[in-house]
């Protein structure tokens, strides 16, 4: 990215917050992809969560796939994981040298989404976590949660990670 060893460019800082952002949703939404194929209805848990968010109710199960509330929920979760990972970003990128930056990275990510989790099914639609799952919620947060954080850890150099990062969407600017 940068070769000041402290800052980044804004354009490189803006570029490491929306690839974050795409890291961690990506991760999140393989996982409920793999969950729903393997229970017989893919795409199931996003047009759940896109019916919650947009609808303010939760389907019966029973009906048929809505693709507009899965693609127009997965824009909404890309848009709030890139919200959190420009938060953690901006914070991976100042406090690099703090030692245990990776495990500290690890639990506030996680600590975040569960906490948007929590929130959104109080406010939006309760008893949404146990239509889907508690556990598998916890476990695409937890994946999420080190994913973002295995990104900061190359992209801000942070402890003994060297390996380069791309800076361009194909090949890299290096």
């Amino acid at each position: 990215m940068s070769t000041q060893p402290n800052r980044l460019s804004s354009g490189d800082l803006a570029y490491a917050i929306a690839y974050a952002g795409a890291i961690g949703s990506a991760v999140i939404a393989t996982l409920f992809l793999i969950l729903d194929t393997f229970s017989g209805r893919p795409l199931d848990t996003p047009m759940l969560m896109g019916s919650a968010v947009f609808l303010g109710e939760l389907p019966s199960g029973t009906g048929p796939l809505r693709l507009d509330l899965a693609a127009g929920y997965s824009l909404v979760h890309f848009v709030m994981f890139t919200a959190v990972g420009g938060v953690f970003a901006v914070f991976a990128q100042r406090l690099r040298g703090l030692p245990k930056l990776p495990t500290v990275l690890v639990a506030g990510l996680f600590l975040t989404l569960s906490a948007g989790l929590i929130t959104l099914d109080a406010l939006v639609a309760p008893d949404l976590v146990a239509a889907i799952g508690l556990a598998p919620m916890v476990l695409g947060n937890l994946f999420a949660s080190v994913g973002m954080t295995a990104f900061y850890v190359q992209a801000f150099e942070i402890g003994d990670a060297r390996l380069s990062v791309p800076t361009t969407l194909i090949g890299d600017s290096r």
